[in-house]
């Protein structure tokens, strides 16, 4: 019930606030398969990959586009999905491509 109710107050604050909103095209029921692998060539990271899913399955990603969507449509904003790839590195303002950030050396 609290998800949900922070699910609606979230979108419709971005709805309030905003006449286009941008979301990611993420694959979230591909991020989210589990890393379980085989007998034979068992999956690596399994734990924290299951730590992972469990944290973006309750952040509810899905349901947040979903109300997104059906609000911006009620309220008559634009909902508009870009390509997940290199929104990290690329300005939003000149398209220049940045250098990927440095991750911790294992």
């Amino acid at each position: 019930m609290r998800r949900r109710h922070a699910c609606h107050q979230i979108t419709s604050g971005l709805i309030r606030r905003f006449d286009t909103i941008a979301v990611e095209d993420l694959r979230i029921g591909n991020m989210t398969r589990a890393a379980k692998g085989t007998t034979a060539a068992p999956g690596r990271n399994v734990r924290a990959k299951a730590g992972l899913n469990r944290s973006i399955l309750e952040q509810s990603w899905g349901a947040i586009l979903d109300q997104l969507v059906y609000k911006a449509a009620w309220a008559g904003r634009r909902v508009v999905t870009v390509r997940a790839a290199f929104t990290s590195q690329d300005c939003s303002a000149c398209g220049k491509r940045g250098t990927k950030p440095e991750g911790r050396e294992r």
